[in-house]
C-alpha cells in the first residue's frame, strides 16, 4: 500500500480515502490487516477504517429498511387493488343478477363502494 507521503492527518486522509474508495465491505475489512507504510499510524488506520465499516453498515441497514417499507407500501397498494377489482366484479355481477332492478340505485351503489375501498 502507497500513497502516504508523511504521518500528517491530512496525507493520512487522503492515503485512506484512497485505500477505500470503491471497496467493498469486504475488501475493506481485508485491508484492515494491511499496515501502512508507516506503522505509527496503524491504530488511527484501524480505529479510520473500523468507523468506515461501521458507517457503510449503517447506510445498508438504512437502505434496506427503505426498501422494506417501500415493498410494504407496494404490498398494500396492490392489495387494495385486487379488492377493488374484485368489490368491481361482485358489483357487475349482482348488476347483472339483478337487472330488473333500479340500475342507477345499482351503479350508485357500485361506485360508493369503489370509493370507499380506495380510501
Amino acid at each position: 500500500m502507497d500513497g502516504i507521503s508523511s504521518s500528517t492527518s491530512q496525507d493520512y486522509d487522503r492515503w485512506l480515502n484512497s485505500i477505500l474508495a470503491g471497496k467493498t465491505r469486504t475488501q475493506v475489512v481485508a485491508l484492515m490487516g494491511q499496515e501502512p507504510p508507516e506503522a505509527e499510524g496503524y491504530i488511527d488506520y484501524v480505529a479510520e477504517a473500523s468507523l468506515r465499516i461501521q458507517r457503510m453498515d449503517e447506510a445498508y441497514q438504512r437502505d434496506e429498511q427503505r426498501l422494506l417499507a417501500e415493498i410494504e407500501s407496494q404490498r398494500s397498494r396492490a392489495d387494495r387493488g385486487e379488492s377493488l377489482v374484485d368489490f368491481i366484479a361482485d358489483s357487475l355481477e349482482r348488476t347483472l343478477e339483478e337487472h330488473r332492478g333500479n340500475f342507477e340505485e345499482s351503479w350508485r351503489m357500485h361506485f360508493r363502494g369503489a370509493h370507499d375501498i380506495l380510501t
